[in-house]
């Protein structure tokens, strides 16, 4: 008969973890559980400091503004997407948009509405991507979408679905925005 244990590892009166240990011996020695709990206390200090670099990593990859990922995640990802279809032999499209006439909303409505209408866009792309794309603010109101496993066809598919949702979508300051794309 299999025994196991499980012991919770908290920090600051959070939970942010839990060791599991099994055994395939009926029960478990008391010095061997002893020994499981200090593992569990001398974890907590490299658990807590691994939380932090990835949060710290997230803040320094990703656009305060829209939430996407930013240019150095882009770059990043980027050569990790080339090199995943070169290995794989499979086809990869990269695909560039930028927002039409977006200095005129800035200029003729304020920056805070040009941001709610960089928020606004950025979420239409997120709804339009499927969950391995990675979706990429670059800079200003140019945008990058890798789609990996994606040839020509699949790729006009998917521009064809992204400009019907901004279509759809009532963006603030403009009655209809517009974004030109190139792949």
């Amino acid at each position: 008969m299999a025994s196991g244990v499980a012991i919770p590892i908290h920090a600051a009166g959070v939970r942010i973890g839990t060791l599991l240990a099994f055994s395939r011996a009926p029960g478990l020695a008391e010095d061997v559980e002893a020994a499981l709990v200090r593992l569990a206390t001398a974890s907590i200090g490299p658990l807590v400091n691994a939380r932090r670099f990835r949060a710290t990593l997230d803040l320094v990859r990703t656009d305060s503004l829209t939430g996407l990922r930013n240019r150095r995640a882009y770059d990043e990802e980027l050569v990790q997407e080339i090199e995943r279809s070169r290995r794989a032999g499979t086809p990869l499209t990269l695909l560039m948009v930028d927002l039409d006439d977006f200095g005129l909303i800035n200029k003729q409505h304020g920056l805070g509405i040009g941001d709610d209408v960089l928020i606004a866009f950025a979420d239409v792309l997120r709804r339009t991507a499927r969950t391995v794309d990675t979706v990429c603010r670059r800079g200003g109101e140019e945008f990058v979408i890798v789609l990996p496993d994606t040839g020509c066809h699949e790729a006009q598919q998917f521009f064809s679905r992204l400009r019907h949702e901004v279509g759809l979508t009532a963006f603030p300051g403009t009655d209809r925005l517009t974004f030109s794309a190139a792949g």
